[in-house]
């Protein structure tokens, strides 16, 4: 118990449950009259169990969190395509993911079919990596004259550019409507 009072908090025992009277009172009459007094105590933390002491707060409770899937190894048969060990899933990404679309693959450093340059692609990219560190890297890059596009990371250090707008993970093509069904909502599902 707590008395609201903010005057001398003090430990109570179960001995001071039962009160003497108080000597601010009168006593008009003869017979004996027994006053309680205010109970104040401090409590401490002592005296929460553990088990109280570390569930979160209602509050802490009711924040949104992110899901945060685990790292998950890269299968045995791409090993020999990740020497650094710099692959990771691209949903590891986390707050640092952006997808830039571009209508034709023509901002892509390598040479392509006539047919790839024609159709859209999606860059995704991670924008918490824009330190320019391996040399066959990739990286999204805004080039003044030229806009948005990807170029690999020797060509950037040749150029003397040591910061991008992003590390890409993978160039994808959208679905297309008229190739397989590619869009209807059971593929989807």
């Amino acid at each position: 118990m707590i008395s609201l009072s903010p005057l001398n908090l003090k430990p109570i025992s179960p001995n001071d449950l039962f009160l003497s009277p108080s000597p601010h009172r009168r006593r008009h009459h003869h017979h004996h009259h027994r006053t309680h007094k205010p109970i104040s105590a401090v409590l401490n933390s002592s005296s929460f169990s553990k088990q109280q002491q570390q569930q979160p707060s209602p509050a802490q409770q009711q924040v949104y969190q992110p899901f945060r899937p685990p790292p998950a190894p890269l299968p045995s048969q791409y090993g020999s395509l990740d020497l650094a060990g710099r692959i990771e899933p691209v949903v590891g990404l986390g707050d640092g993911g952006v997808v830039v679309s571009f209508p034709d693959a023509r901002v892509l450093p390598w040479k392509a079919n006539r047919w790839y340059k024609e159709e859209p692609i999606l860059v995704v990219a991670d924008r918490s990596n824009t330190e320019v560190a391996a040399d066959d890297a990739f990286y999204l890059v805004n080039i003044p004259a030229q806009g948005f596009k990807v170029e690999r990371g020797f060509t950037l250090k040749e150029n003397g550019v040591t910061h991008t707008l992003g590390n890409v993970v993978i160039v994808v093509r959208p679905p297309k409507e008229e190739y397989d069904d590619q869009l209807s909502d059971e593929d989807w599902e």
